[in-house]
């Protein structure tokens, strides 16, 4: 796998998600599958950030009191609701390690739905990069991962799901995606196969 045609997409990796006090916690069951969801993503950045693989992030980010919300429902609806992923608040903040690495994560603002390609210019910079091909890591497994990965794939993209850095609202919810959804078009790997796979390019170049 080529980093320099790879971009690793993460959604999701703000502090509403991840921190003690962040509101939407509770959507996902188990503190200790988040703690090490969060984990494995975090040292698979740290390893990526000293190759070319390119980095990506794209939060969801509101404005105070939602103006970008009308007549919500379902997810978007339970974040307006806990007061989540508000501008200005240390929910809305990318985890303290994402933003320690500075300038080698690019950062995608504009997203206000589960689709990351929505309203932030992600499928131009990718274009713009030479991307071929997108791996996904973050939450929650079936809305924003889903979400933007099959539009990835119908950009045509080659898709990837880091499948130890994802997390969904249940245990369940990961199994039912990775075995029965997510196979149906993207690929499956962990995050250390996919940097054994972009050490390997790297080795053959």
């Amino acid at each position: 796998m080529d980093p320099k045609t790879t971009a690793l997409v993460l959604v999701g990796m703000q502090k509403d998600w991840f921190h003690p006090e962040g509101n939407l916690r509770p959507l996902i069951e188990g503190e200790v599958r988040e703690r090490n969801m969060l984990n494995n993503a975090l040292s698979m950045l740290e390893a990526a950030g000293s190759t070319d693989l390119h980095i990506i992030v794209a939060p969801t980010l509101f404005q105070q009191g939602y103006p970008e919300l009308i007549d919500p429902v379902g997810v978007l609806a339970a974040i307006r609701d806990a007061g989540a992923l508000q501008e200005g608040t240390l929910g809305g903040e990318l985890v303290d390690e994402i933003q320690a690495m500075g300038d080698r994560v690019r950062v995608m603002p504009g997203k206000h739905g589960m689709n990351a390609f929505i309203d932030t210019g992600l499928e131009e910079t990718l274009r713009g990069l030479g991307v071929k091909t997108v791996a996904l890591a973050g939450v929650a497994t079936s809305l924003c991962i889903d979400t933007t990965a099959r539009t990835a794939y119908e950009l045509g993209f080659r898709v990837k799901i880091v499948t130890d850095c994802i997390a969904g609202r249940t245990p369940i919810e990961d199994q039912v995606y990775c075995e029965e959804i997510f196979p149906m078009y993207a690929d499956l790997v962990t995050s250390e196969e996919l940097l054994s796979s972009v050490n390997a390019a790297i080795g053959t170049a």
